[in-house]
């Protein structure tokens, strides 16, 4: 993920966002993109609101390898432009990595 990348949640529409997960190893100078299937939770916090994976697995797709599709057009959301923060648990993770921050607009 791209820390300035931006989303957009067209609210009331099924729009999505693709969201891939990388990292450059230590020493290395190439990204290895992460398997989105084996994230157990991903929580996004928009402002004041937190969405999970676990208590709305309708806005979230985690059924691919190499990325995780967000479905949030039909959330309860206010619109505005936000500084998202990604966080994602694996089972090596069980507290959770801040991966990131992403420019998400709401319209």
């Amino acid at each position: 993920m791209n820390n300035n990348s931006i989303g957009i949640i067209y609210i009331g529409h099924d729009n999505t966002v693709d969201l891939q997960l990388s990292y450059i190893p230590y020493n290395q100078n190439t990204a290895i993109i992460i398997d989105h299937t084996t994230l157990i939770k991903v929580e996004i916090k928009i402002g004041n609101v937190s969405i999970n994976s676990i208590s709305t697995p309708s806005a979230f797709d985690l059924t691919h390898a190499d990325r995780m599709i967000l479905k949030f057009g039909t959330l309860n959301l206010l619109s505005g432009k936000y500084l998202a923060e990604l966080i994602a648990y694996d089972n090596q993770n069980v507290n959770g990595v801040v991966w990131g921050f992403f420019d998400l607009v709401v319209t």
